[in-house]
């Protein structure tokens, strides 16, 4: 797997996304983004495709919240 960096370089520098995707979840917030993603999958029935991931789970379970507390996928600028 390539680090956070790599992947949200290679979107907004190689596919013109204004802001990676992983940039973007920080700054929404990672409790909130599991949270949204845990609503996606119920209201489709729980399929799998909308499954939230283990490492959004663990962001949220290990305090990685992204930019509202400073720690998230991401280094973020002080």
């Amino acid at each position: 797997m390539a680090p956070a960096a790599v992947i949200d370089a290679a979107l907004r520098d190689g596919a013109g996304f204004p802001m990676g995707p992983l940039a973007l979840t920080d700054l929404i917030g990672q409790d909130v983004n599991f949270a949204v993603t845990c609503s996606v999958f119920n209201a489709f029935w729980q399929e799998r495709r909308f499954l939230p991931s283990l490492a959004q789970q663990e962001l949220v379970l290990g305090k990685r919240l992204g930019k509202k507390n400073r720690a998230g996928r991401l280094p973020l600028a002080a």
